[in-house]
């Protein structure tokens, strides 16, 4: 949750008591420049009771945020647009100083020293963290590579491309059928390509990061998307069908 000088915050940290007194700490910030944690209880009648009931415990971190962080948020916004992989990457100490960057595969580490003690938490596409030295290195994708090709714009690649976006892939649906390679039916395609399906290389070109959902109108349609993907370097490929068309197909 961010917390803003004139008391306006966005996001959440779960709402009730406890939030609402994040907001108003959060406010000191802005006249110390400190950051800290702290621990709340949710539960009656304990220590740093703040007339909850629900249970358990929250600590949360108070961190300032001033210009630098600005710059670091722009930085990400830029990487996000370019679509390539790139990680976040941060140091965090003991009192909670922050030192943060990012890495590219292409341009290596920027903004952070001693980067290669991240490159373990690299080799995995997915947010990692880790002590060491005291002190906690993390690091979180902020954009990867690739994309979701989607043939077929039937009913069920419908209901799958909304999906999709909502969980943050982009996608580039390809239809033979004219009414279906619609943007009404596609609002958030990155690209919409209208073709037939015998040499779709004419098109779009497969890469490694990409991932490939079948589902066109018909078995043989399939069959001659799927020889052609297969052949490609696709990190995934899916076939909408039942255990009897796979049986015939596969």
């Amino acid at each position: 949750m961010a917390v803003f000088p004139d008391g306006t915050a966005l996001g959440t940290i779960g709402g009730g008591a406890v939030e609402r007194i994040a907001q108003q700490q959060a406010l000191e910030l802005f006249r110390t420049g400190a950051s800290y944690c702290q621990a709340f209880c949710l539960a009656p009648n304990q220590v740093n009771d703040i007339g909850m009931i629900c249970g358990g415990n929250v600590t949360i971190l108070f961190q300032y945020m001033d210009q630098t962080f600005i710059d670091f948020c722009d930085r990400a916004l830029a990487l996000i647009d370019k679509h390539d992989d790139a990680w976040i990457v941060a140091r965090i100490s003991s009192d909670f100083k922050w030192e943060m960057g990012f890495y590219t595969p292409a341009g290596g580490f920027e903004g952070i020293k001693g980067g290669d003690e991240f490159m373990p938490l690299l080799m995995r596409k997915a947010k990692q963290n880790k002590n060491k030295d005291g002190s906690r290195l993390y690091a979180e994708p902020v954009s990867l590579a690739g994309q979701v090709y989607l043939f077929g714009g039937g009913h069920v690649a419908q209901a799958v491309a909304p999906l999709l976006h909502s969980v943050g892939f982009r996608y580039t649906l390809f239809e033979e059928r004219e009414q279906f390679a619609s943007p009404e039916l596609f609002p958030d395609a990155e690209r919409i390509v209208l073709s037939g399906f015998d040499d779709i290389a004419k098109e779009i070109t497969i890469t490694e990061n990409d991932f490939v959902l079948i589902m066109t109108r018909g078995h043989q349609n399939d069959y001659v998307l799927q020889v052609q993907v297969l052949k490609t370097p696709a990190c995934y490929v899916g076939v909408i069908g039942s255990a009897a068309k796979y049986k015939r197909l596969c």
